[in-house]
């Protein structure tokens, strides 16, 4: 059984997934963290955006996952224990449709060499 701890951030800014050389998993810790990975983006999908730069690093990882991957999907889930409640919220308050500024865009000027097919 793990017990999650608490974190004030979903992903450790000092840890580097992609020079991570910790023990690569078992294939029935590889299956959980896989099922880790699905349920984080599944809550990212549902409006926790804030984990989803942590969970779409650790996706790169569903092949084969280490030791290390594990424990940083555990930590994006013990933020999640953590911040139970967050949300984001929009200030439309002050919006008006004037205060958007539209650019015209000249693709020829952007693509000089292009040509249509």
């Amino acid at each position: 059984k793990v017990t999650l701890k608490n974190y004030q951030m979903p992903m450790d800014p000092e840890y580097r997934p992609e020079v991570d050389s910790s023990t690569i998993l078992s294939e029935n810790l590889i299956a959980k963290y896989r099922m880790l990975v699905g349920s984080a983006l599944w809550a990212a999908t549902l409006g926790r955006y804030d984990i989803l730069y942590a969970t779409n690093t650790f996706a790169r990882y569903n092949i084969l996952p280490r030791e290390g991957h594990l424990n940083g999907m555990l930590r994006v889930f013990g933020y999640l224990k953590t911040f139970k409640k967050a949300k984001l919220v929009f200030d439309y308050r002050d919006f008006t449709h004037d205060s958007v500024e539209e650019i015209q865009h000249s693709w020829g000027e952007l693509y000089p060499n292009a040509k249509e097919e």
